[in-house]
């Protein structure tokens, strides 16, 4: 936790490069609406919600949180304890979506504290925090800030945000809608791993009701809808039933072009659903053509086995559509900048450092796009419109980090390093070789970040279901064969001994845990699918016919299974025959 506690007459004249923002809740200033009649005075009792809050600062207790119901705020440590702060003593703004700016100017004009210039009636009082009350409170995703009018100020850090305010905000106005509702889960404490499935246990359910009954037609027009998410065993949560408001779309590039359409949702509040984190952003992947319906959520027990910086959280559910049936989806996280998810700062429009969020996709269909000198199509997605210097710079340190690479065979082995996260490049290297992903070759579904003052790193992955043999391309239908070791980056990369010292370093340590963990989780995401796979191809009746691309397609969903699950394992151990041997 980093805080702090100072006079407001020194804190209060820190320069904000910030535009302040209307209020967003009424009330949300103490003492802002009316001037008290007189000044209040010295010697008052403060309240004992702010004194237990000054008692937790003072023990140096980690801040998580802050939850706001209707008549009482409350304010959760790492420790297990909270600190409930009643409406009727003092109030906390909610400034989660107050993009740019972190808080409102406060200031002690010699007779009152003023909040954004006006005036609270609030005397400036005398002495310690115990005979003080609170000027004016707010939270956000990252801080808690309570400035007393004795001029004290109680701050907290959840430790995912610098340490002042004014200079860690982001006022580009990029959305940041993921701070979850508890610290994210430990994987191996996660439902999806290591709960006992009871015999009760019911597949989690998303219905959608489009307003009107419209039709989800458009994969950039949202359309308005009300939904119901279900969990009726509370397998992954606490709540059976949420219902919330918000609006859906199309998404996908080939996948939306096929009949079961996968899909885009935005929520109009923050929820926690099915044990996630609190977002308003999630995605219903259809999985049309991987008949197991599982080859999504197998890598990504892959990526959190290799131990890429987020792994993306997915599980099977049933949908719903306007009382129409429409199969079992995957339910995953969006891909987007937030506590949770990708978690950057991302770069301010003064600067260029960073940090960025970029993808590699060849349709190159955001905004702002480039390609490099090796032909990689790069595109922004954090800023989504970057700076003409943010754009150049981005795009100078991609051609100085590949030109770099291809002076590797030249014997320079060490001014690659500065521009690549080396560890996340080798184990982004492993997770697309196991999967043998047409996909994953440097063209397409590949994600970094550019944090400032740091290289290029292979934040997440995404995008398997035509992986472990599910394809018709040439020789992927077999799990023998490279796929990534002779393209693009990684060609020039294993020039270097080193780096190749590293690769096999790195397998060696993940190998045994993806030989054992994985097949137990392939098994146990079969069971949670809870046999609703036959409803799926009652839905959807592709069993023994070709969707593009299969190369094999079979009968009867135990086959389909069957067969993800020994092309895993016998990909597994080519891979590990080959890179334990010393021709790799």
């Amino acid at each position: 936790m980093k805080s702090f506690s100072h006079t407001l007459h020194e804190l209060f004249h820190m320069s904000f490069h910030m535009q302040m923002l209307p209020l967003l809740l009424a009330g949300a200033l103490v003492g802002f609406a009316e001037k008290p009649e007189e000044p209040i005075q010295e010697e008052q009792k403060a309240p004992q919600s702010l004194l237990d809050l000054n008692a937790a600062f003072q023990s140096s207790k980690t801040y998580v949180e802050t939850r706001q119901l209707n008549s009482f705020s409350k304010i959760f440590f790492t420790d297990g304890s909270s600190v409930v702060v009643p409406s009727s003593e003092w109030t906390l703004e909610d400034r989660t979506g107050s993009e740019n700016a972190p808080h409102r100017s406060v200031e002690f004009s010699g007779t009152t504290w003023k909040v954004d210039g006006k005036d609270t009636g609030m005397a400036r009082t005398e002495g310690g925090i115990e005979k003080s009350v609170v000027v004016y409170a707010f939270f956000d995703m990252k801080y808690l800030y309570v400035y007393a009018s004795n001029g004290d100020v109680i701050s907290f850090d959840n430790g995912w945000a610098p340490e002042d305010p004014n200079q860690g905000e982001n006022p580009g106005g990029n959305e940041q809608p993921d701070d979850p509702d508890t610290p994210p889960q430990n994987p191996t404490e996660d439902p999806l791993h290591n709960k006992d499935i009871p015999a009760s246990f019911q597949i989690p359910k998303v219905y959608i009701f489009t307003d009107g009954g419209a039709a989800i037609d458009s994969k950039t027009d949202y359309r308005d809808a009300s939904f119901r998410l279900e969990d009726p065993s509370k397998f992954f949560g606490e709540n059976a039933k949420i219902e919330v408001r918000g609006k859906i779309r199309g998404r996908g590039n080939t996948t939306w072009g096929m009949p079961k359409k996968p899909y885009r949702i935005k929520f109009d509040e923050k929820i926690q659903p099915f044990g996630g984190v609190k977002a308003k952003n999630w995605i219903l992947l259809a999985n049309y053509s991987d008949k197991s319906l599982l080859r999504n959520i197998t890598m990504m027990e892959v990526s959190r086995i290799c131990g890429m910086k987020w792994t993306p959280r997915m599980l099977s559910v049933e949908v719903y559509l306007n009382n129409q049936y429409e199969g079992v989806y995957t339910f995953c996280d969006n891909k987007e900048v937030g506590k949770g998810r990708v978690e950057i700062d991302v770069v301010t429009e003064s600067d260029i450092d960073g940090g960025y969020y970029l993808e590699i996709e060849e349709a190159m269909d955001e905004p702002v796009c480039f390609k490099s000198v090796m032909d990689t199509p790069f595109m922004f997605h954090e800023p989504e419109v970057p700076t003409d210097a943010q754009f150049q710079y981005v795009k100078d340190y991609v051609n100085a980090f590949e030109s770099a690479l291809m002076q590797i065979q030249g014997g320079d082995r060490e001014t690659y390093r500065q521009y690549l996260d080396i560890p996340s490049f080798i184990n982004y290297y492993i997770i697309q070789e196991v999967a043998k992903n047409p996909d994953g070759n440097v063209r397409k579904s590949t994600y970094l970040t550019k944090e400032k003052d740091s290289p290029l790193e292979m934040y997440h992955v995404w995008d398997f279901d035509i992986t472990l043999g599910n394809c018709d391309y040439t020789n992927f239908e077999k799990p023998e064969g490279w796929q990534m070791r002779y393209v693009k980056w990684y060609n020039q990369l294993f020039f270097d001994p080193e780096y190749k010292a590293e690769t096999v370093k790195r397998w060696k340590e993940v190998y045994p845990r993806l030989k054992e963990e994985v097949p137990e989780f392939i098994e146990r995401q079969y069971r949670l699918m809870e046999g609703k796979e036959a409803d799926n191809f009652k839905r959807w009746d592709i069993l023994g016919k070709k969707v593009w691309p299969n190369y094999y397609y079979f009968p009867t969903y135990q086959e389909e299974y069957d067969f993800l699950l020994s092309f895993y394992l016998d990909r597994l151990e080519w891979l590990n025959s080959e890179i334990c041997s010393d021709s790799f």
